[in-house]
């Protein structure tokens, strides 16, 4: 007869109390992530002996991961594409501001370098400005010199600078010029008078007419005027050169006021933003002429520029058909940033005595004020 075994009543044993062991011990190292597989219990969402998040598979997350965020054994969440897991929240990224951007915010919110784009150019975390001249230079839009901008000549490395020609604009006999046109030296004996090179054997023997080049000229027509020895100069449209060699102004003829560009503060008088997002201003000038109402027109808003120009490159007609009579009475600008509601008031510029000079070309009148405080508006005329 075979005798009865052991071995099952032995497996029931310590099958017992293998079972008893997990049921005595369902807590979770802080940090552990349980696997599904293991032989435990299936966790519910807020069991606080999770020190993460629970999956709907009943795993238990250390909650640190984008896609499984959370912690108090709450159900794990999945953050958006832009967040991250910040102990066990879902964070989006910071706001865009001076706080954290040396350059400019963007339209999405990001920062940006800001300092050679076009498309977005500033610093100091203020919002990104659209140039409108194509230029940026160390997060300032900067204006392009050209026969539009510049009376006198154009040099600079990589961002060109007008040099003016007038008494103190900056020229000499290596830096010579006018009409916009690159800037050049002045070949052998000539010397750079008002933006022209005229040779100085010309200027030793003609005290009565004007040089053009060694040739002196008796000065006195409207193609080579000029006098005392000075460089000879084209009067232009609407200007007759008198018999004393200077180019005056045709008083009968009519003009049309041309708004070119403008450059305004970065702030207002107090320091503050033009835009409460912190953005540029929305610039457009109006202009009075004469001593009496009658001529009086304004440009177009544009947006976002602190160095607006306006329908590049001609620029745009605010005041038709102008007497020039009526022209060398008063000029007065008014620069305003165009807001929703209430439009701000930046600055005006009045020209009291304007001379003839203005005729000849775009003109560059400022206001008074401080450096940081400083406005320019640039206009040309243009004739009937």
């Amino acid at each position: 007869m075979r005798q009865p075994t052991c071995f099952p009543f032995l497996l029931l044993v310590f099958l017992g109390a293998l079972f008893s062991c997990q049921a005595d011990d369902p807590k979770f190292t802080p940090g552990d992530v349980i696997d599904a597989r293991e032989q435990v219990p299936r966790i519910d969402a807020g069991n606080s002996e999770c020190p993460g998040c629970v999956e709907a598979s009943g795993t238990c997350r250390n909650g640190n991961a984008e896609k499984a965020c959370g912690g108090g054994g709450a159900v794990c969440q999945s953050c958006d594409p832009e967040d991250t897991c910040e102990e066990q929240v879902c964070t989006p990224p910071p706001t865009c501001s001076a706080e954290n951007c040396s350059g400019c915010c963007n339209s999405q919110g990001e920062c940006v370098a800001g300092t050679t784009s076009p498309a977005a150019c500033g610093t100091g975390g203020n919002e990104c400005t659209q140039c409108s001249s194509g230029v940026c230079e160390a997060g300032a839009c900067r204006q392009l010199c050209n026969s539009t901008t510049c009376t006198g000549c154009c040099t600079g490395a990589t961002i060109d600078t007008c040099v003016p020609f007038e008494e103190g604009g900056g020229q000499s006999d290596t830096v010579c010029g006018k009409g916009g046109n690159s800037c050049s030296t002045c070949p052998g004996s000539t010397t750079c008078t008002v933006g022209i090179c005229i040779d100085t054997s010309c200027g030793a023997n003609c005290a009565n007419g004007c040089c053009d080049g060694a040739s002196c000229e008796t000065g006195n027509t409207n193609a080579l005027c000029g006098s005392s020895a000075n460089a000879c100069v084209s009067c232009g449209a609407g200007l007759s050169c008198s018999s004393a060699g200077v180019c005056e102004t045709d008083l009968t003829t009519l003009w049309d006021f041309v708004i070119l560009s403008a450059d305004v503060p970065s702030t207002d008088a107090m320091g503050d933003a033009w835009d409460f997002n912190g953005g540029a201003p929305d610039v457009y000038i109006t202009v009075d002429i004469g001593d009496s109402p009658g001529f009086s027109g304004s440009s177009g808003a544009v947006n976002n520029e602190y160095l607006p120009v306006y329908s590049a490159p001609n620029g745009q007609v605010v005041v038709p058909n102008v007497p020039a009579e009526i022209l060398l009475q008063k000029i007065k600008f008014t620069i305003y940033d165009e807001d929703i509601f209430d439009d701000d008031l930046m600055s005006e510029i009045i020209e009291e005595s304007p001379t003839s000079f203005m005729f000849g070309g775009s003109v560059l009148l400022r206001s008074v004020g401080s450096d940081e405080n400083l406005y320019t508006v640039r206009f040309k005329l243009v004739p009937r």
